[in-house]
């Protein structure tokens, strides 16, 4: 803690110019301590953002960088074949500092929930910062046995990092659905908005294969607000990381299955549900976005390529159980055929130039044609009549160039 020596500490703003100026980082976490233990409270202005967080979110963000920089420089000077007593010593020093900065924001979001209901405004610079460092943190730890090499298992410390990132996280989420109103009319906060759910899909796609609970509790937090706020951030949201994240998913959970013994039913069922889940966040998306994700058709074929031509060949040579292929089709492959009944209907899933890249190989060929076998069922049986601009002899003849590369 700070030394009743440190001088211009009676004020508040004396007290920021000080962190601002302070080159020592243990110094400067320091300082923010003081902060919300000494002034905090005392903040009565409706206005949090204007009296503390606008200048004191971006501090606290900066520091967080600054520590995550000197934890990559001091692993990249040691030498990774043995521990050094002093460089451990160190990194431990640095991921304590991180639990510090993340117990000082557990205060702030503690003072600010308290309150129940807050404009965003008047908190608006705490979501966007604190969303950025939980982004920057998860990454940190989901990367940590690669950086940190032969002091990875003497450093408990990582583990408790991810903890106490895992508790903020909790409490944006909570401010984020339950204690913000928010001026859907004002362009400064849907901008803000819009940034900070393009964040939130980043950290549930980090958070994949880290934590299941966290990674859900995400994506239903980033679909609540999306979906009651779908027509003022259409302009502004960015499908493209979500729709990625989901589909990359769905896909690799089926190529997971494979390496799975088959009489692992209890592993199979658990990696589906959570596929199903996924599936579920982007059928959703999918609907409250519907004119948005023409533009994504790219997307979308390369799913459908990629899944089917894992799961086809898999149910032909039988590598699949019937009683996980029960599963497969209840869980996913029911959805997958209303998604497709969905993407169909748009003239940009028929683009030319798009087809032309999907055939580019054999492998993406073949899988082109099986997608391509559904597809035209599809337009025959469900939509012939809302296809009127789909060129139907160019698809035709894009198959027909499919086939002629899968010989």
């Amino acid at each position: 803690m700070l030394s009743n020596t440190e001088p211009n500490l009676e004020n508040l703003n004396d007290v920021l110019i000080a962190l601002e100026n302070e080159s020592i980082l243990l110094k400067k976490v320091q300082y923010m301590e003081h902060i919300v233990s000494n002034y905090l409270l005392t903040i009565v202005d409706i206005n949090i953002d204007v009296q503390l967080l606008c200048t004191f979110m971006p501090q606290v963000k900066t520091v967080l960088e600054m520590i995550f920089e000197k934890l990559i420089e001091t692993t990249y000077d040691a030498n990774n074949e043995e521990v050094c007593t002093q460089t451990l010593k160190s990194l431990q020093e640095y991921l304590q500092m991180i639990m510090m900065l993340f117990d000082v924001l557990g205060e702030i979001f503690n003072f600010i929930t308290a309150k129940n209901k807050i404009d965003y405004v008047n908190v608006i610079s705490l979501p966007l910062n604190t969303v950025q460092m939980l982004y920057l943190t998860f990454l940190h730890c989901k990367e940590s046995n690669n950086i940190y090499k032969a002091y990875f298992e003497s450093l408990n410390e990582v583990l408790m990092v991810f903890k106490k990132a895992q508790d903020i996280h909790a409490k944006l989420l909570n401010l984020l659905d339950n204690c913000l109103i928010y001026n859907i009319s004002c362009e400064t906060e849907i901008v803000s908005l819009g940034s900070v759910l393009d964040t939130l899909a980043e950290i549930g796609d980090v958070l994949s294969g880290m934590n299941v609970k966290s990674m859900a509790d995400n994506w239903k937090s980033y679909m609540n607000i999306t979906q009651k706020y779908a027509d003022n951030l259409s302009n502004c949201l960015n499908l493209e990381r979500p729709l990625i994240f989901c589909t990359n998913e769905i896909v690799k959970s089926m190529n997971n299955i494979l390496e799975l013994n088959m009489c692992d039913s209890r592993n199979i069922t658990h990696t589906l549900k959570i596929s199903n889940f996924i599936l579920r966040v982007m059928m959703k998306l999918c609907d409250i976005f519907s004119k948005e994700i023409v533009t994504h058709m790219d997307i979308f074929w390369n799913f459908f390529i990629n899944f089917y031509s894992i799961y086809f060949p898999a149910v032909k040579s039988k590598r699949f159980s019937e009683n996980t292929i029960d599963l497969i089709r209840s869980l996913i492959c029911n959805s997958l055929e209303d998604l497709l009944n969905k993407v169909v209907q748009f003239e940009g899933f028929y683009d030319v130039h798009l087809l032309e890249s999907l055939i580019s190989n054999a492998d993406s060929a073949l899988g082109f044609i099986m997608v391509s076998n559904k597809v035209l069922q599809k337009l025959v049986s469900n939509h012939s009549n809302k296809i009127t601009g789909v060129n139907i002899v160019s698809y035709l003849d894009m198959i027909f160039t499919a086939t002629t590369k899968c010989k």
